[in-house]
């Protein structure tokens, strides 16, 4: 059979799963990495990571699975759970990560404990049968996410029905998993790659973005002849903000499938392409037990845009003005078991040719939120209004972004947490235009006093009347108004 048709297959059969869950993918036992679908930034370099650490430590037979969801571990929030099985153990071993993520809880603690229920791989599954003892103490746990043992029960069914539809397409065609069809179609990617590098420009960048926190991430980037180095030596170290080393890798390669504007198959023929120094103990590359919650959303997103204003600076004509990245992010808590959390989408930053697009999660796919009547059904809350934020995206010849206000009215007493970046200093413009407006949040009490949040994040005791407007971050402009 031809070789180039092989490989068409196996593209469109390594798609058939991701149309499952919140993100996957599909690794080696090798650690190489098929193809993946990720909904976050840390998505993309957490899914193999997840995979290399289970087969390391686990030898998987055929019906087995292992779940987890710690960062250090490979996993991405704590409110994410991983699950890794075999989808084939011959010729070649590979195994199917599927990541299910439950309504996360908004953290200012200061160790990674603290954040939630912290699950290192643990095999839950044995020849298709659940560990029920191991599945009660987990879902036992105080901190444990909500409908976690339902969801499981009704998750691992459906994996099981679709490897089961897979092998049998396969047995049809025993060669399309075959080491030499995976080779050759690694090597299409990486072509692909190369042919898209060589129409940038060599040159060097280095960039520094200055957070809220006082921290810093340093980059010093650089693109040569079919290599992009990125350098964050001289990053802070971690205090609020803080990444696994493989999650700083997904957030780069996410940012360089955005400023190529290209959406490329995610697999190890892109990645070997893209070198990341990241020093240890730096925000960007953390150790146990510092806290990852604000690193794996705000974080991610930071990064990100570092990125992108490297690569900006080394490529010229690509040039993008910085978005309001990272979004704010709300938590209204009214009881342990009852705590709403939202994230407000900010603006995106504007090009050389286009304004910035209004109230967009800019590094988040796929990301589907339950209607403004389900929330007001399952919290004591309303929704007031959910607005475009006029006038918040920076002017010029093209403006930035307007981020989003959105206004809740409390109809109980709730424990108020928030966290904001971009609040002390505003996403820049480029070209002479103006920067975008930073996020804001006001408190108005029932008994009249108008309360404005100056501080990046923090919590506040709010009681039934009291109403919270929270508005997001506009990206900056681009040239002269």
């Amino acid at each position: 059979m031809n070789r180039a048709y092989q490989a068409n297959q196996l593209h469109r059969w390594l798609n058939e799963f991701h149309n499952f869950g919140d993100a996957g993918g599909l690794v080696t036992l090798d650690g190489e990495i098929l193809s993946l679908r990720y909904e976050t930034l840390a998505d993309i370099g957490t899914l193999s990571a997840t995979a290399t650490t289970v087969a390391k430590y686990f030898p998987l037979k055929d019906g087995d699975a292992v779940i987890l969801n710690d960062p250090y571990s490979g996993g991405s929030l704590l409110s994410t759970i991983s699950i890794v099985t075999p989808l084939i153990l011959e010729p070649t071993p590979i195994f199917w990560v599927v990541r299910t993520g439950f309504k996360p809880r908004l953290s200012l603690a200061e160790k990674l404990d603290e954040e939630g229920l912290r699950i290192p791989p643990t095999p839950l599954v044995q020849g298709r049968t659940i560990n029920s003892a191991i599945l009660s103490a987990i879902s036992g746990h105080p901190l444990c996410p909500v409908g976690f043992e339902t969801r499981l029960q009704q998750t691992l069914p459906l994996m099981w029905a679709r490897i089961d539809n897979i092998r049998a397409l396969i047995s049809k065609n025993k060669d399309i998993f075959s080491k030499a069809n995976l080779k050759f179609y690694q090597k299409l990617t990486n072509d692909w790659l190369v042919a898209t590098l060589q129409d940038l420009p060599h040159g060097d960048a280095k960039v520094e973005l200055p957070l809220d926190t006082g921290e810093v991430i340093r980059l010093h980037a650089e693109i040569m002849e079919g290599q992009i180095n990125l350098d964050f030596s001289g990053t802070s170290a971690s205090k609020r903000v803080c990444l696994t080393e493989v999650a700083t890798f997904g957030c780069c390669i996410g940012a360089l499938s955005a400023f190529l504007q290209k959406d490329f198959p995610m697999n190890s023929g892109i990645f070997s392409y893209v070198n990341v120094v990241t020093p240890l103990g730096s925000m960007l590359n953390s150790k146990y037990p510092s806290p990852t919650f604000k690193g794996m959303t705000e974080g991610a997103s930071l990064v990100a845009s570092t990125v992108l204003m490297a690569l900006s600076e080394i490529v010229p004509s690509k040039r993008i003005s910085m978005s309001a990245s990272s979004p704010a992010m709300i938590s209204f808590e009214f009881a342990p078991e009852s705590i709403f959390f939202d994230s407000i989408h900010g603006g995106s930053g504007a090009s050389l040719s286009s304004d910035g697009t209004d109230a967009i999660h800019y590094w988040v796919r796929n990301r589907l939120q339950p209607s403004i009547e389900e929330i007001e059904r399952r919290y004591p809350l309303i929704i007031k209004q959910t607005s475009v934020r006029q006038g918040s995206g920076g002017k010029g010849q093209h403006r930035g972004g307007h981020g989003m206000t959105k206004e809740f009215e409390m109809l109980g007493n709730s424990i108020f947490h928030w966290t904001m970046e971009h609040k002390k200093s505003n996403p820049q413009g480029q070209k002479g235009a103006q920067q975008g407006h930073g996020p804001s949040i006001v408190v108005h009490k029932k008994d009249g006093e108008e309360i404005e949040i100056n501080d990046s994040q923090g919590k506040l005791h709010l009681t039934t009347g009291d109403r919270v407007f929270v508005s997001s971050g506009g990206g900056g402009g681009s040239g002269k108004a």
